[in-house]
């Protein structure tokens, strides 16, 4: 009898130790991806590097649009020249007048597409080149340090615990990393009939 004893209980064991590893393996699969938040408009909004290529940004665009003004008064101008002084024109010369007019505005809005298209894509130059270039590896130390397996934007959620939000951590890590951003005007080639005029 104590031999069926020893028997049963060295069955039971081994079926409870079965059974644990069994458990075990499914709780560690069960426990899936590990998640950290953050939040990349805040970290360009804050940051030092990210505060610095905002009013470069600014500064570029004041300065597009103070090229662009310069031209929009002259077509002004000449719109109300052409208004007051068409009772003075023959037909032939208003017409001219109005097409060469109709013609000015046309190229000013390519170059107002133009600049803006320039402006955009300085500051995505820029955001790629500098910030991202510096942060990504900062992400890759933290998700290595917070053993995480998967960082999503702040941008793409309904909601998150805070205490998996890395944020200000991002931000205080890019702040010793970097300050300021290399902010180089990328410009386009204008049209051959803008670049004659």
């Amino acid at each position: 009898m104590t031999r069926q004893l020893r028997r049963l209980v060295g069955q039971v064991a081994l079926g409870l130790t079965f059974s644990l590893f069994i458990l075990t393996g499914q709780s560690l699969a069960q426990e899936g991806p590990v998640y950290l938040v953050v939040n990349q408009a805040k970290i360009i909004a804050e940051s030092k590097a990210g505060k610095d290529l905002n009013e470069k940004a600014k500064k570029l665009n004041e300065t597009i649009q103070a090229e662009l003004k310069k031209e929009s008064e002259a077509i002004r101008k000449e719109e109300e020249e052409i208004k007051q002084m068409q009772a003075m024109f023959t037909p032939e010369v208003r017409e001219q007048r109005v097409e060469r007019w109709q013609k000015r505005v046309q190229d000013y809005q390519i170059t107002a597409q133009r600049l803006q298209a320039e402006w955009e894509q300085t500051v995505v130059k820029s955001r790629r080149d500098e910030l991202v270039t510096a942060v990504e590896p900062i992400y890759q130390d933290i998700i290595k340090e917070r053993n995480a397996t998967i960082m999503v934007d702040r941008s793409t959620l309904i909601y998150a615990s805070p205490d998996i939000d890395v944020t200000s951590e991002v931000i205080k890590r890019l702040d010793d990393k970097i300050t300021t951003v290399k902010f180089e005007r990328v410009t386009f080639e204008q049209p051959q009939q803008e670049a004659q005029e």
